[in-house]
């Protein structure tokens, strides 16, 4: 929905399609939300959810904890995170900062056949809730994070004394004009 929005193009996405039981579309006189512009939400090369995050490097949030495709190919029912359905709702999602680098590794916590059982329309609520605690089945991803090698280049040296010196001349020329306004 953050990328389609809960219109037909939703609703005609692949992954949504093959979700068992099949999802409800909204009543006939309701309101549809459509997709952000600009998108919040797209998916990527793999089907993995990312989210729009200024604050990352790259700009985006990346779902770390499933791959969509490496789901499918184990069965329709293995990224069950909602228990009574086949779909995927949890998600660990990673984005770097100050070019730091990460790799990231999907960490299947819940047994396959688990999922499969948790995916049940009629009885998964009740096997996920006893196995698990929750209807919400858990996730995970290793993550390795290393920082940016530093860069102890000539111009890095530059750049960084002449930030300086501007930061020291800009709270100079307030202090400066600090002096001159009348008492």
């Amino acid at each position: 929905e953050f990328v389609h929005g809960n219109g037909p193009p939703f609703f005609e996405a692949e992954g949504v399609a093959a979700i068992t039981p099949s999802l409800k579309r909204p009543a006939e006189n309701a309101p549809l939300a459509h997709p952000a512009d600009p998108s919040i939400a797209s998916l990527g090369p793999s089907g993995e959810l990312q989210l729009r995050c200024g604050a990352c490097d790259g700009g985006w949030l990346v779902e770390s904890s499933a791959s969509p495709v490496v789901n499918a190919a184990l069965g329709p029912r293995a990224g069950c995170t909602r228990a009574g359905s086949s779909m995927t709702i949890d998600f660990v999602l990673v984005g770097a900062v100050g070019g730091a680098l990460l790799a990231c590794q999907p960490h299947r916590v819940v047994p396959l056949a688990d999922a499969e059982a948790a995916a049940d329309p009629s009885e998964g609520v009740y096997h996920a809730v006893m196995h698990w605690g929750s209807d919400h089945l858990p996730v995970a991803s290793d993550i390795e994070w290393r920082p940016r090698p530093k860069n102890n280049s000539h111009s890095s040296k530059l750049w960084t004394l002449g930030t300086l010196g501007l930061s020291i001349g800009v709270g100079v020329a307030f202090v400066w004009r600090a002096l001159q306004l009348p008492r």
